[in-house]
């Protein structure tokens, strides 16, 4: 199922302070069709990118390079297509987790949420994304 998620997916969304961004999502399959490279690139309206996640994305598990902890992570997969790290209630240690949900072909929303220890969790960013076709290469 992971690898029919592959491809790249842009549209529209929000940061947690309700600022509209422009989001970039690269889902490409690793060798052998075990998984996927993930990168995901948020744009503010200005053209500054506020953001990048990048992580591998292969099995039951999304190793995810945090930048708001700058920490590597580890997320289990918690639903289908959905991966976490630490319980949403727990309000004492850090929390995060990372939806891919696909809606109609060719749609998905991703959303990131999180929380530090003493924080409520919340969502990070929230964006519609649409499939985009790769180009063809001429050679």
């Amino acid at each position: 199922m992971v690898n029919e998620l592959a491809g790249r997916w842009e549209g529209d969304g929000t940061t947690n302070e309700d600022s509209p961004i422009h989001g970039t999502l690269d889902l490409e399959p690793l060798a052998g069709g075990r998984g996927l490279a993930v990168e995901f690139k948020a744009v503010a309206q200005d053209g500054s990118v506020l953001f990048r996640h990048r992580g591998i994305l292969a099995g039951d598990r999304l190793a995810f390079l945090d930048d708001a902890i700058g920490e590597l992570k580890i997320l289990d997969r918690r639903a289908e297509n959905v991966y976490g790290s630490g319980e949403p209630q727990h309000e004492e240690s850090y929390r995060l987790e990372v939806s891919f949900l696909v809606g109609a072909p060719g749609e998905m929303d991703l959303t990131i949420r999180s929380g530090l220890p003493g924080q409520p969790f919340t969502p990070r960013v929230r964006a519609h994304l649409s499939r985009i076709p790769y180009a063809t290469d001429p050679s």
